[in-house]
């Protein structure tokens, strides 16, 4: 038989060799079947013209061949570095183990094709092996690939961690370094009256309690960060509590600020009782830091107003507390930066509010978004589950 003949008769069991390929990995594993339902339309094109490449480069001359696996490497490395982020519900050993199967079946039709026609033992055997060389080739050029792959992302995970801890440490050296800067000069006025003997009772109770506020902030920096750092089995008791009396606390204590901000405030609490599962002081933490930010953010004077609005849309298990001011409302740049801890746009502020208060909110179960128009004002949006049997 001429070899433009084999190779013909090769490349026309190529939709043969692709059917017996997919049934047999099916039927093995429903992971393989699942994947070839939803990806059967691409997946097959490129698995029929991969086979046809190889049994034409099992006829190549020897330079040509060679040729062929530099371009194969250089392939299969860029597949093995996108294919698994294109399918991620295909692992590494998955896509080695299609290989095989699928190589299993091409030999053993070329096997079978060969003895049928009865090609000569060298053909034979440089079928056999090209055919084996070009699948071991396409095989460690995948894994090459998926391993540049894998480091990459290490290397970047790694560079994003180094970049977080060093913005992390750059805020709290900010933050610490003002209260002690204060501290020590106050300490330095004090130590210079006494040395001049020209002692101020007033002056020195004054330069103390100065002293004694900034310990105060200092050590509230510290708290937040370690609320913030700290393991969840470091937190209250969970338990379900109910909620009108948790919202009731929220209006005392928020009215109180609203006094002093000379804002209005006004909160919506519903006539029906829910349970939620958690701890009523994170609730009211994380609802205090947020209306005490509305309350910052909207103008004196009598035209700036917070509201609460807590609802539940009947059918749903949850509850949602809605938070609106009039305020000045954040530029896009700034709401992309409100999460990131000691991101701050107070003179005064730590900027680790949001963060511990979306940490709270997701060891609850809920959710925190909010939505901001700059010189429209915010609306800050609090999601929880809630327990079933109080949907009324």
């Amino acid at each position: 038989m001429h070899i433009p003949e084999l190779k013909a008769i090769l490349i026309q069991e190529i939709p043969r060799i692709f059917q017996t390929h997919i049934t047999d990995v099916s039927s093995q594993d429903k992971k393989f079947q699942t994947f070839f339902d939803q990806h059967l339309h691409w997946m097959k094109p490129v698995i029929t013209g991969s086979l046809g490449g190889m049994i034409e480069a099992s006829f190549m001359s020897h330079e040509e061949y060679l040729i062929f696996l530099d371009q194969l490497k250089e392939q299969n490395r860029i597949v093995g570095s996108t294919f698994l982020l294109q399918v991620p519900e295909l692992s590494p050993n998955d896509v080695l183990e299609l290989n095989q199967n699928l190589y299993f079946h091409l030999i053993s039709t070329c096997v079978r094709v060969t003895e049928m026609e009865k090609v000569y033992t060298e053909l034979k055997s440089q079928i056999i092996e090209r055919l084996y060389i070009t699948f071991s080739t396409s095989d460690h050029s995948f894994l090459q690939g998926y391993l540049q792959l894998k480091d990459k992302q290490v290397f970047d995970l790694h560079q994003q961690k180094l970049s977080l801890v060093g913005q992390m440490a750059a805020g709290m050296a900010h933050e610490i370094r003002n209260p002690l800067t204060s501290i020590k000069g106050f300490i330095q006025l004090i130590m210079e009256q006494l040395r001049s003997e020209r002692l101020d009772k007033d002056d020195l109770n004054f330069y103390l309690s100065i002293c004694e506020e900034q310990m105060n902030s200092l050590d509230s920096v510290v708290s937040n960060f370690l609320s913030l750092v700290r393991n969840k089995s470091g937190r209250s008791s969970a338990e379900w509590y109910t909620l009108t009396s948790v919202l009731e606390r929220i209006q005392v204590l928020a009215q109180f600020y609203a006094l002093e901000k000379s804002v209005s405030f006004t909160i919506h609490i519903p006539e029906y009782e829910v349970k939620l599962f958690g701890s009523p002081s994170d609730l009211e933490q994380i609802s205090l830091n947020i209306i005490r930010n509305a309350m910052d953010a909207v103008s004196a004077g009598g035209h700036g107003k917070v509201h609460l609005e807590v609802s539940h849309q009947a059918g749903e298990r949850t509850i949602k507390f809605v938070f609106i001011d009039n305020g000045q409302g954040m530029s896009p740049s700034v709401l992309a930066k409100v999460w990131n801890p000691f991101f701050t746009t107070k003179e005064s502020g730590t900027g680790l509010g949001l963060a511990i208060c979306r940490q709270l909110t997701e060891e609850m179960g809920g959710t925190l978004e909010i939505q901001s128009l700059e010189g429209k004002g915010t609306e800050v949006t609090l999601t929880f589950p809630i327990e079933a049997k109080d949907l009324t």
